[in-house]
């Protein structure tokens, strides 16, 4: 694939799917490297987790679930601050352009 590294047999196949938008930049930033993958692959699943969080927070609001929604707040910021800090080393953060 053009010099891009292959995902790793762990992610699956929306990850996949995920992996094949987003690792030509990495690739281009020049971040993304055989010795790279895994890393990467954390900022796929964190940014899939991120979304998985946001939608139980969006539901739990809907319902009026303040507790669910304050514990699942928690797990999007977790996943957030994953995504935030493996976006800087790949290129894929507005800072990261800076």
């Amino acid at each position: 694939m053009n010099g891009i590294p292959a995902p790793p047999a762990y992610l699956d196949q929306n990850l996949v799917k995920r992996w094949e938008e987003l690792a030509p930049i990495a690739v281009k930033n020049g971040s993304l490297t055989p010795r790279t993958v895994d890393s990467f692959a954390r900022y796929i699943i964190a940014e899939q987790e991120y979304l998985r969080a946001v939608q139980r927070v969006l539901a739990a609001l809907r319902t009026g679930n303040v507790t669910d929604a304050n514990a699942w707040s928690m797990v999007q910021d977790r996943f957030f601050r994953e995504m935030q800090s493996t976006s800087r080393l790949f290129g894929l953060s507005p800072d990261a352009l800076l």
